[in-house]
């Protein structure tokens, strides 16, 4: 029983066991201990209304703090939802784009490789071209040379006319090497071997003339056959020199188109690797901003639980209070029943 309860019922016994000796005097004393209680009960009743006004005002604190506290939570989560999936999603995109980045890289070394080969390759072949150039060169140089020779030696048929023509028939053996046929080379070779004889005196004037013509038709034979040579040889040298032109435009060409495909990859991997770094930044930021989100969400977290279990302390404490403030009030209107009817003090309603 609370102390209040205890000390009304104790004035209230008090008071009826001295009633019948004071009925008689003018006023009764019961009238004074009524009068306390009653005013205690008042006391009681005010000191309740304000600690339920201070008790609603912390409800409402309660009330809101915690709604915040889940809206806060609630926000929390999703954000580190979002950021969760905005890392994930730079992570990919970061790896696709290194790899994208070594292709590239690799593709580029490729078409270096390629324009190197091709390059050396290309050399290679102007170096056979001039090989071959310089030799048809020279060779038709050397048949034109000769075939003035022997055209010479025709009108002019002494022996140092005819040697000469031969040392240039010689020469132009020995350019050709394999370049002609064996028929032709012996033909050649036949005509090197030839050896004039000295000119007769007159009386055998028509000897010489037979010797004359014989060489004659001997030179004339080699003569046209140097000529076809040459013409042969002019062909070759002229196939040759538009081959080799196509050649250089087919190089200059492909190394154009490896050149730009070089710069178009390049460029495609400069901007990966642009977009690369700003997707890193952007990875960065999230990641930091998950992490303080997440502090954030443990920090509110824990206000939640403790501000919940402060509001739960309070409210138990207070219902508790409210039970024991009615029951003083009841035992104090108690108290007062009990008096009034045992003293037939008259209270008000």
């Amino acid at each position: 029983m609370a102390p209040m309860m205890r000390s009304a019922l104790a004035l209230a016994l008090g008071a009826v066991l001295q009633a019948p000796a004071l009925a008689a005097t003018a006023g009764h004393p019961i009238e004074r201990v009524i009068g306390l209680l009653q005013d205690l009960g008042k006391k009681a009743e005010q000191e309740g209304k304000d600690e339920e006004v201070l008790y609603t005002k912390f409800e409402y604190w309660c009330t809101n703090s915690k709604k915040s506290l889940d809206k806060a939570i609630a926000e929390e989560k999703d954000t580190i939802e979002r950021l969760q999936d905005e890392i994930s999603s730079h992570e990919k995109n970061i790896e696709v784009l290194t790899k994208e980045m070594a292709d590239l890289t690799e593709e580029i070394a490729e078409l270096g490789a390629a324009g190197e080969k091709a390059q050396a390759e290309r050399d290679e072949a102007a170096a056979l071209y001039k090989e071959n150039s310089d030799a048809h060169t020279a060779t038709i140089a050397a048949i034109a040379q000769a075939t003035a020779a022997l055209e010479k030696s025709r009108t002019e048929t002494d022996a140092p006319t005819l040697s000469l023509s031969q040392q240039k028939v010689r020469k132009v053996l020995e350019l050709l090497g394999m370049r002609v046929s064996q028929e032709q080379r012996g033909q050649l070779e036949v005509y090197l071997a030839y050896e004039p004889k000295e000119r007769p005196d007159t009386k055998a004037s028509g000897d010489y003339e037979g010797h004359v013509k014989k060489y004659s038709f001997k030179s004339d034979s080699v003569i046209e056959l140097l000529k076809e040579l040459q013409l042969k040889f002019e062909d070759e040298l002229t196939e040759m020199n538009i081959e080799e032109t196509n050649a250089i435009n087919a190089h200059q060409l492909a190394q154009k188109a490896r050149d730009q495909a070089t710069s178009a990859k390049q460029a495609s991997h400069d901007e990966k690797a642009k977009t690369k770094g700003e997707t890193e930044g952007a990875l960065a930021t999230a990641q930091a901003d998950l992490q303080s989100t997440q502090q954030d969400l443990e920090a509110d977290t824990g206000s939640l639980d403790s501000t919940t279990k402060a509001c739960d302390v309070k409210k138990a404490e207070w219902a508790q209070r409210s039970e024991v403030r009615e029951n003083e009030r009841k035992a104090i209107a108690a108290a007062i029943e009990i008096l009034a009817k045992a003293t037939g003090v008259r209270t008000e309603a």
